[in-house]
């Protein structure tokens, strides 16, 4: 066993000042593509929870093209990048919609960030 295994959660945790969530597709979306009302609240109570420890907490979500294809009714994801660009961008509107209304049940705005390769493998330091 390393050094490193041996240091519990809580002592762990109690050094964490910031917080990265990252949600994918399956986690968001039923079988039909449509998004789960009952997770992303769940979810929103977990980061409320977390903030009102202290920590920074941000959101990488994925299923904009999941709800795109929810929104449209579609049971087959398309495999043409224009299709997929345009539910993603159907799906965004919706999914930061949800996320706007759940979390001014709390009094908390959002925000996005969309980003790009670049954005990634260049100047990584302007978002975080």
């Amino acid at each position: 066993m390393t050094e490193a295994s041996e240091v519990s959660r809580p002592a762990l945790m109690s050094e964490v000042q910031r917080l990265v969530v990252k949600i994918g597709s399956s986690a968001l979306t039923t079988q039909c593509h449509k998004l789960d009302d009952e997770v992303v609240t769940q979810l929103v109570e977990d980061v409320v929870g977390l903030r009102s420890q202290g920590l920074e907490v941000a959101i990488v979500t994925s299923g904009a093209v999941a709800a795109g294809m929810g929104r449209m009714e579609l049971d087959k994801r398309p495999d043409n990048i224009a299709q997929l660009q345009a539910l993603a961008a159907i799906g965004q509107v919706l999914l930061m919609d949800v996320y706007k209304d759940k979390f001014h049940r709390h009094g908390l705005p959002i925000g996005q960030v969309l980003l790009t390769a670049e954005d990634i493998l260049g100047d990584r330091h302007r978002y975080v």
